[in-house]
Parts: C-alpha cells; sequence; structure tokens
C-alpha cells in the first residue's frame, strides 16, 4: 500500500473543514459557526482530503496559537508539519515569537510543554480560565 504524502498548506476560502471529525481532536462544538482567517489558519490534506487543522491569530508581534487538531486518519506528524509550516510563514512575515495556553491537566497539553522547553521556549505557571464574550 502506497503512503500519501501529507501537504501543508493555509486555509482557503473555499476549502470545507471537517469539523465532526476534528472535535475528538481538540476543535471544540461550536466553532464550526466561526469564521476562521484564511490569514492565520493552516491545514493539512492528503489523498482525502483534509486531516488537520491549526488556528492561530496575530497578536503583535506573535503567533497566538489557538487550535490544533488532527482526524483519526491522519499521520501521526500531521501536528507537527501543520506547527513547522505556521511557524515558518509567521517567521517570513515578520514575527518575532509565538505564544499559545496549556493546561496541565490534560496528557497532549504536557508533551506540547516539554517539547516548547526543549525547543528554548519558556513556560509560565499560572492558573485561570479563558474569557470570552459576544461584541
Amino acid at each position: 500500500m502506497q503512503r500519501t504524502r501529507t501537504r501543508v498548506r493555509q486555509l482557503s476560502p473555499t476549502d470545507t473543514i471537517p469539523f465532526s471529525s476534528l472535535q475528538r481532536g481538540g476543535v471544540p462544538i461550536g466553532w464550526e459557526n466561526l469564521t476562521l482567517d484564511p490569514e492565520w489558519t493552516w491545514i493539512s490534506e492528503n489523498g482525502s482530503g483534509i486531516t488537520g487543522l491549526l488556528i492561530c491569530g496575530y497578536c503583535f508581534p506573535f503567533l497566538l496559537i489557538l487550535r490544533i487538531a488532527a482526524t483519526p486518519t491522519a499521520s501521526p506528524a500531521t501536528p507537527l508539519l501543520l506547527l513547522r509550516q505556521a511557524m515558518r510563514d509567521a517567521r517570513r512575515r515578520g514575527l518575532v515569537g509565538y505564544l499559545t495556553f496549556l493546561s496541565d491537566s490534560a496528557a497532549a497539553e504536557g508533551a506540547l510543554m516539554r517539547i516548547v522547553q526543549r525547543a528554548d521556549g519558556q513556560i509560565l505557571p499560572s492558573s485561570g480560565a479563558w474569557a470570552f464574550g459576544k461584541l
């Protein structure tokens, strides 16, 4: 069986995101109603369609990483490929760093903390919650 290569690119306005497949991967129910900014959203795809999603934002001069998710059929390397492409693009746009919020109570996010530390990133421990509302 030939393995299909994963390709990462920025979201196109015509892309259809498979939110139902991504919900188990970390995209909360309800996000399918949001308008994603193609300039700050990356997708991975293979021959069968979209397999991963990285939702970011611009928070001068940082790349704000909001959510990363992959479908159950995605390659295990998908999150890493998405992050690498987003970092390259952010660097090219003149951003100087990245920031994100991680929970130490989730195993996958604990693993991300270790990756950040190995990559010379910093962890600032805190407690709290995201607060948000409609404008």
